[in-house]
């Protein structure tokens, strides 16, 4: 191993450090002293984006989001992940919620549970079928809405008996 710099330098770096423990060891109070005394202060630091105005923007943006959802009964679950991919820089903004109080309770407020989901793919179907003259047997619902018999939740067959046997939807 070859070191790359002059042996003045590695010299002069050897004696400074002995130097420093000499004097760390038998003088510590003035070193202490002379440090506080030549060490500078770092520029503070400034905030470079306003938290509290980003929050209120992009609760906007997202209340924007969520009406154009609505429009629109297709389209995957709008879980929190969902929405916030919606959103410009959405993938900075999920890292940093919990700076933005506003937009996290916005998001915990309107994202679609999976009863939610499977009952509106549940009505999408519904209405698929309707519109196409089709019968609305059990099996048909399912298998058109992808509701697997096993992951389908309780409150989501409750209303899927309700449309087979008690609605008047024909």
């Amino acid at each position: 191993f070859k070191c790359p710099y002059p042996d003045f330098l590695v010299q002069f770096y050897m004696r400074v450090n002995t130097l420093y423990a000499w004097l760390y060891r038998n003088d510590r109070d003035w070193l202490l002293a002379f440090n506080r005394q030549k060490h500078t202060q770092l520029p503070a630091r400034k905030n470079r984006v306003d938290w509290g105005a980003r929050d209120r923007a992009l609760t906007k943006q997202l209340l924007r989001v969520l009406g154009r959802l609505d429009a629109v009964v297709e389209g995957p679950r709008r879980s929190q992940n969902y929405l916030l991919k919606q959103l410009k820089h959405s993938n900075s903004v999920g890292k940093k919620l919990y700076l933005l109080p506003i937009l996290a309770s916005a998001l915990n407020r309107y994202q679609e549970s999976v009863v939610e989901f499977q009952a509106r793919r549940l009505g999408m179907t519904v209405i698929a079928q309707v519109k196409a003259a089709e019968g609305l047997s059990r099996w048909q619902l399912m298998r058109s809405a992808n509701l697997p018999k096993e992951r389908i939740l309780p409150i989501v067959d409750n209303l899927l008996e309700w449309i087979v046997t008690e609605s008047n939807i024909k």
